[in-house]
Order: C-alpha cells, then sequence, then structure tokens
C-alpha cells in the first residue's frame, strides 16, 4: 500500500526514513525477472519531509485533494525543487540463498537529470540504439539484453554506481 510501511534505510551512509510508494517496478521487475517480490521505498533528505507524506495520507489528502478544484494546493505541497542537490538511491537485492548485494547511485546534477538520463537510455533501448536489436514486443527497463553496459552508460552521464 503506497506511503505504509514507513521505516529507515542507510543511503549512501545517511539514515534515511523512508516509506513505501507505487511504482511500476513493483510490477515490472517480477515479471521480467521471474523474482517473487518488489519494494520500492521513497525518502527525502529532510526526515520531516518524508513523514509529511504518510500524515497527509492519513488526512485523506489524496483522496479528496484530486481534481482541479485542489491542483494548486497539490503544487504547493509536492513541488518544492529547492536548490537543487544530489539524487541519491540504493537498491538492495537478495537471492532465494540469501545473497545480498546492494548497489548505490548517486547523480550530483540531481534527481530530474537522473530521470531524463533514465528516459534517454530506455529510448535507445526502444530504438535499438544502444548496440542491441530493437525489441520486437513490449519491454521493460530491466530486460535489458546488455546489462554490463547500463553503469558503465550512467558513469559516462556523470553518476556515480557503488556496488557491494
Amino acid at each position: 500500500m503506497p506511503l505504509s510501511g514507513a521505516g529507515y534505510a542507510v543511503v549512501g551512509g545517511h539514515r534515511t526514513k523512508v516509506a513505501r510508494i507505487d511504482t511500476p517496478e513493483q510490477f515490472t521487475l517480477p515479471l521480467a525477472l521471474g523474482v517473487d517480490t518488489s519494494v520500492t521505498r521513497l525518502g527525502f533528505s529532510a526526515n520531516s519531509s518524508t513523514s509529511a507524506l504518510p500524515a497527509l495520507k492519513r488526512t485523506g489528502f489524496f483522496r479528496w485533494g484530486r481534481g482541479d478544484r485542489f491542483e494548486s494546493v497539490r503544487r504547493s505541497l509536492l513541488y518544492a525543487p529547492g536548490e537543487g542537490g544530489s539524487a541519491l538511491l540504493r537498491i538492495e537485492v537478495r537471492g532465494r540463498s540469501g545473497e545480498r548485494r546492494t548497489a548505490t547511485v548517486a547523480d550530483p546534477a540531481g534527481q530530474a537529470h537522473l530521470a531524463a538520463l533514465g528516459g534517454l537510455l530506455g529510448l535507445r533501448r526502444v530504438r535499438g540504439a544502444d548496440g542491441a536489436a530493437a525489441p520486437r514486443r513490449v519491454a521493460f527497463p530491466e530486460m535489458t539484453p546488455a546489462p554490463q553496459d547500463v553503469i558503465p552508460a550512467l558513469e559516462k552521464a556523470g553518476v556515480k554506481v557503488e556496488v557491494s
């Protein structure tokens, strides 16, 4: 359930408050990779910002605040770009044997740059401009035929990736 399961995760050496969010990966990763589940959590550099989202949900804001009438309120609450900063995310995978791998992705150019880069790499994949044949059917980013090329492509764009 979105905005539930609040807890803490260490992201880039920082203890960060996180909560579940609804993202496509929760559905596409199990389909594409044959894994049982995928959980996506969101956290902001200010733990108070992360705490505010579940609080808003409890008030019913996301239910009654829909539609044009509350657009300005939603924008003022949910869109606050500030001075910018690094985008930092952590990916943790646990295998059936209990083996764990973690990747930390840091983009000093920020979240908008990282999202745009993901879109560009996805577009290249769909067009077959990444060195592999274009897919003939619906394909998700995690279905790349050349996973070994993903980290170098990110690093070429200035994104730092650390895998442990």
